[in-house]
C-alpha cells in the first residue's frame, strides 16, 4: 500500500464526511448533538490532517492500519483491566531491568529506574507527585490490540494522548475510511521500542498536556477551547 495514497483517501474521507454533516446541519436535521460543534471540528481536524503527518518529529512514525469494528465498551473495559492489575506491572519491572539505558536517557535517576523494576509503577518526582511514565498500546484495544509486550511501549502521558487523540478523531470524522493512518514512537530495527525516547523526556505529572504536544512538535496543535468541549484532536499547520 502505498501511504501517500492512503493519506489522501483519508483525507477525502474526512472532506467527504464534512459536506455531508454540513448538508445534513443546512437542512436543520440530524441526530448528533451539538451538530454546529461537530461540523467545526471536523473541519479543523480536516484542513489539519496532512500537516499533523508533514510535521512529525524523528521520534515519531506513522503506520497504516485498517479500519475494524471498535470493540464495545465493555469487552475494552475487561481488556483495559486485565492489562492494568495483570500486564503493566510486570512490563515495567521487566523494561526497568533491561532498558534501564533508556530510562536514563529520558532524565530518570538510578534510583528511580530501580524504584520501577521494583514495584512496576511510575516513581515519585523530586517536586512532587509522580513521573508521566505509562505504558501505551501501540495498536488500541478497543481495536483489538493485545496487551503482549511486543504491542507495548513506556512513554510520557502526553504521546499516549496525543496518539489516542489523532487515531480518535480519524474514527470519528472519517467513519468510512477503509484505513486509518497511526502514530507511534519510530521503531528500531523494525521493532516498537520498550522504552520511547523523546526530547525532554519523563518529568513532573501535570494536569496540563497540550503544552508538552507543543513543545514537542514545535507549534500548537491543539485548539484549547475546542478540546476543552471535545476530547478530538485539533491540529494547527505549521506557520
Amino acid at each position: 500500500m502505498d501511504p501517500k495514497k492512503i493519506i489522501e483517501t483519508v483525507q477525502d474521507s474526512l472532506d467527504r464526511h464534512f459536506n455531508e454533516m454540513s448538508a445534513m446541519g443546512s437542512k436543520g436535521y440530524c441526530e448528533i448533538p451539538n451538530l454546529p460543534l461537530y461540523i467545526q471540528n471536523i473541519e479543523k481536524f480536516s484542513g489539519n490532517f496532512e500537516a499533523v503527518l508533514r510535521n512529525l518529529p524523528d521520534c515519531l512514525e506513522a503506520e497504516i492500519i485498517p479500519n475494524v469494528a471498535v470493540l464495545d465498551k465493555d469487552s475494552t473495559r475487561k481488556k483495559r483491566n486485565a492489562f492494568e492489575q495483570q500486564v503493566k506491572k510486570s512490563f515495567l519491572m521487566r523494561a526497568a531491568e533491561y532498558q534501564k539505558e533508556d530510562f536514563l536517557k529520558m532524565g530518570l535517576g538510578r534510583d528511580e529506574v530501580k524504584s520501577i523494576r521494583c514495584t512496576g509503577k511510575a516513581p515519585a518526582h523530586p517536586d512532587g507527585g509522580y513521573y508521566d511514565l505509562t505504558v501505551d498500546h501501540c495498536v488500541e484495544l478497543a481495536s483489538g490490540g493485545s496487551s503482549n509486550a511486543k504491542n507495548l511501549t513506556a512513554v510520557p502521558e502526553y504521546i499516549n494522548g496525543f496518539r489516542n487523540d489523532f487515531i480518535k478523531s480519524q474514527r470519528q470524522y472519517a467513519p468510512k475510511a477503509d484505513f486509518y493512518i497511526n502514530i507511534i514512537p519510530r521503531r528500531i530495527k523494525n521493532k516498537l521500542p520498550v522504552v520511547g525516547i523523546f526530547p525532554g523526556g519523563f518529568r513532573q505529572k501535570g494536569p496540563n498536556r497540550f503544552s508538552r504536544t507543543d513543545e514537542l512538535f514545535g507549534f500548537p496543535y491543539y485548539d484549547k477551547e475546542v478540546s476543552s468541549l471535545c476530547p478530538a484532536l485539533s491540529a494547527h499547520s505549521n506557520p
